[in-house]
């Protein structure tokens, strides 16, 4: 299993094929919340989201095996000068 990651800056369509979401980081910034969807496209519906982040410094790990998901897309929610990072497998 390779472990694979994204990090953005704003709305990411981290992966349009199935795999498996192991969790994911703020690194800075302010009142900032990300969501993440298990979507192969940006449609971001509210029933698919598997995660939310919310603060400044915020971090969550799913344990192994992960969530099984069809695609991930991240969206932020509101705040300045942050990035994220997301972690899957394929």
């Amino acid at each position: 299993m390779q472990i694979l990651y994204s990090t953005f800056t704003a709305n990411t369509q981290v992966s349009t094929q199935p795999c498996f979401y192991l969790g994911a980081q703020i690194q800075r910034g302010s009142a900032t919340s990300i969501e993440i969807f298990d979507e192969a496209d940006s449609t971001a519906t509210a029933t698919k989201r598997v995660d939310k982040l919310a603060g400044t410094m915020e971090d969550h790990k799913i344990p192994l095996p992960g969530i099984k998901c069809s695609g991930l897309y991240a969206k932020f929610e509101s705040g300045k000068e942050t990035y994220a990072t997301v972690y899957y497998y394929h």
